[in-house]
C-alpha cells in the first residue's frame, strides 16, 4: 500500500465514511473490499480523523479479515493493517473493531464469568468445557494460557503435551515467543524463571533505543507482569498497537488491563476515547472498565450482609455463605477472597469446602501471616486468578 498523498488541503471535518466501499462489486473478492477499507483507513489516520476511524472498525460490515476473528482454518490468515493506522490512532480503530463485534465480546464476557465461577469451586472439567465455548468465538492465546493453568493447577497434570500440539494447530506461522513464554509459566515451579527472563528481555528492549520496540515491551509488560515486578513501565493507549495481529480476545484482553492500569496510575485517558470504552462496556457487559470509569463503591446486600456478619464477630457463618455462593457458582464471590482468608484466621475449625477458591484463601491467609514463599503465593493470584 502506497504511502497516502493528496494534492488538496482537506479538513478533517470535511471527511465522513462512505458506506459504499463495504459492498462488493461484480467480479470483487473480500480481499478487494478489504484492501478498499485499509485505502480509507490510512486516508482518516493521515487527517487524524479518529471519529472516522472509530466508525469505520465499527461498521458492521466489516470484512472478517480484519475483525481478526480466528478460527482452526484462518488463524493469523488477516488482513495486514501496519501500514494504515500509526500506533498513535490505532486505539480508535481497535475499539470500533471490538463495537463491531460486542456481541461476540458479551458472548465472552458471559462465558468468563461461568468459567471463572467454575475454576473457584475446582471444577477443570466444566472449566476447560467453558474454554470449549470460548475457542468456538475465537482463538486466542488467552484461552491457551487459562487451559495450561487448569491442566497444571487444577488438574495437576504435565503441561508438555499441551504445548507440542500448538505446532500442529497452526503450521508456518512463527509463534515461538508466545510458546517459550507459556513454556516458563507451565513447566517452572518457580516464579523467578518466569520473571527473570522477561526483565530481562524488557532491559534489553529499554536500552534498544528503538521507539516502537520500547512501547511494545512496555504493553507486554502490562500484559504479562503484575505492576509490583515491573514498576518503572509506562504503557500507553498507542501500546495496543504491538497486538495489532492478534485475535479480537487477546486484543480485548488487553485492552481491559490496560485501562485497568492508566486508572491505577491516575493517567488521563482523553474524553472521545473514554466515551467510546464505555458504550464498548455497556455493549458487551464488561463490568470491569464500568467500574473503573464509573466507579460505583456501595456494596450489594450480599456483600453487606457478610461485612456485618464479619465485623459482628461470625467468622464461621461469613466462611458457610461464602462456601455456600461457591457451590453454586455465583459471581457475587468475586472480591471476596481476603474476607474468606481473614475470617479463616479467626475460626480455623470451620467446615470448608476443598474448592480451588479456598486453596486460593489459604495461599492469601499464609501471605497476610507473612510466610515463607509468600512471594510466590502472590504469583498464584497474579496469573492463576
Amino acid at each position: 500500500m502506497s504511502k497516502f498523498r493528496t494534492s488538496k488541503k482537506i479538513r478533517a471535518s470535511k471527511l465522513a465514511v462512505d458506506e459504499k466501499i463495504f459492498n462488493r462489486a461484480k467480479g470483487e473478492s473480500k480481499e478487494d473490499v478489504a484492501n478498499r477499507i485499509l485505502v480509507e483507513l490510512k486516508k482518516f489516520d493521515f487527517y487524524k480523523a479518529n471519529k472516522l476511524i472509530y466508525e469505520l472498525g465499527a461498521n458492521k460490515k466489516l470484512p472478517k479479515s480484519l475483525t481478526n476473528i480466528f478460527s482452526a482454518d484462518n488463524r493469523y490468515r488477516h488482513q495486514n493493517i501496519t501500514h494504515a493506522i500509526s500506533a498513535e490512532n490505532h486505539i480508535y480503530w481497535l475499539i470500533g473493531i471490538l463495537t463491531a463485534n460486542a456481541d461476540l465480546l458479551r458472548s465472552f464476557n458471559q462465558c468468563r464469568q461461568s468459567l471463572n465461577c467454575k475454576i473457584l469451586k475446582g471444577d477443570a472439567a466444566s472449566a476447560l468445557s467453558k474454554l470449549d465455548e470460548i475457542d468456538e468465538l475465537s482463538l486466542s492465546w488467552w484461552s491457551t494460557e487459562i487451559r495450561l493453568h487448569i491442566t497444571k493447577e487444577l488438574q495437576k497434570k504435565d503441561t508438555k503435551e499441551l504445548l507440542q500440539n500448538l505446532s500442529n494447530e497452526i503450521p508456518n506461522i512463527d509463534y515461538s515467543g508466545w510458546t517459550f513464554d507459556l513454556s516458563l509459566i507451565s513447566e517452572s515451579n518457580s516464579i523467578d524463571v518466569y520473571v527473570n527472563v522477561i526483565t530481562s528481555r524488557l532491559r534489553e528492549i529499554r536500552t534498544s533505543g528503538v521507539e516502537s520496540a520500547i512501547a511494545a515491551g512496555e504493553i507486554n509488560s502490562c500484559a504479562n507482569l503484575p505492576i509490583s515486578y515491573d514498576v518503572s513501565r509506562r504503557p500507553s493507549l498507542s501500546g495496543t498497537y504491538a497486538y495489532r495481529h492478534e485475535s479480537i480476545i487477546d486484543q480485548y484482553v488487553l485492552l481491559v488491563t490496560l485501562i485497568s492500569e492508566l486508572s491505577a496510575r491516575k493517567e488521563t485517558i482523553p474524553p472521545d476515547v473514554r466515551e467510546y470504552l464505555l458504550d464498548l462496556a455497556r455493549r458487551t457487559d464488561g463490568i470491569e472498565v464500568i467500574n473503573i470509569l464509573e466507579p460505583n463503591n456501595a456494596p450489594d446486600t450480599f456483600v453487606a450482609s457478610l461485612l456485618d456478619l464479619y465485623t459482628g464477630g461470625d467468622y464461621k457463618s461469613v466462611i458457610g455463605e461464602i462456601t455456600e455462593s461457591i457451590a453454586s457458582e455465583s459471581v457475587r464471590t468475586f472480591g471476596l477472597i481476603e474476607l474468606y482468608a481473614r475470617s479463616i484466621a479467626y475460626a480455623p475449625s470451620a467446615k470448608r469446602d476443598a474448592s480451588f477458591f479456598d486453596f486460593l484463601a489459604g495461599e492469601l491467609h499464609q501471605i497476610l501471616q507473612l510466610a515463607p514463599k509468600s512471594i510466590e503465593k502472590i504469583w498464584v493470584f497474579g496469573k492463576g486468578c
